[in-house]
């Protein structure tokens, strides 16, 4: 008798902790992501319409800055007059 009733204490322990533990998890507190907020802005992460912040960031740090080093490198190469060979002869040519 007395290992009948600690069973059915044991079991109906196990209920309550059970039904607490699911009631918890269904009554937690809101982390800010109601239907609302979501449907007001579907994709948070995207910073124009197809782009996110690391590909703005890809754009203009990575493939801006390495245009503008190579254009100055042709730039300089026209300042020094390096892009074409010396028009200069040791003769006179006739035109």
């Amino acid at each position: 008798m007395k290992n009948r009733s600690i069973r059915a204490n044991s079991i109906l322990l196990s209920l309550v902790a059970l039904t607490s533990a699911g009631l918890g998890g269904c009554l937690g507190q809101n982390t800010g992501e109601t239907t609302t907020a979501i449907r007001l802005n579907p994709t948070p992460v995207e910073q124009t319409l197809y782009q996110t912040q690391d590909d703005i960031d890809n754009r203009i740090f990575g493939i801006t800055f390495d245009q503008n080093l190579l254009m100055l490198s042709e730039d300089a190469g026209r300042l020094f007059l390096l892009e074409r060979p010396s028009r200069l002869t040791p003769e006179p040519v006739a035109y």
